[in-house]
């Protein structure tokens, strides 16, 4: 059975902008492999935490993401 890739979305909002989405997006992109896809969505609502990320199909929440942490996200299925 042939396994999905992780969705990692990310905050576009104006918070997490601010925070450096952009940034972390760019950054995450660059790293990305065929086992991924990044998107992004306007808002999640967690504002002031960001850039917030979310990952599925593990349906988690990461706040405060910064490089090192989002290449945790994306090179790691379990966290």
């Amino acid at each position: 059975m042939e396994e999905k890739p992780k969705l990692i979305v990310i905050c576009k909002g104006k918070s997490c902008s601010k925070d450096g989405a952009n940034k972390l997006l760019n950054y995450l992109q660059k790293q990305c492999s065929n086992n991924c896809k990044i998107t992004t969505k306007h808002c999640f609502g967690k504002c002031g935490n960001g850039p917030i990320v979310f990952t599925l199909p593990q349906q988690k929440f990461y706040d405060h993401v910064n490089f090192e942490k989002g290449l945790e996200i994306l090179n790691n299925d379990n966290y």
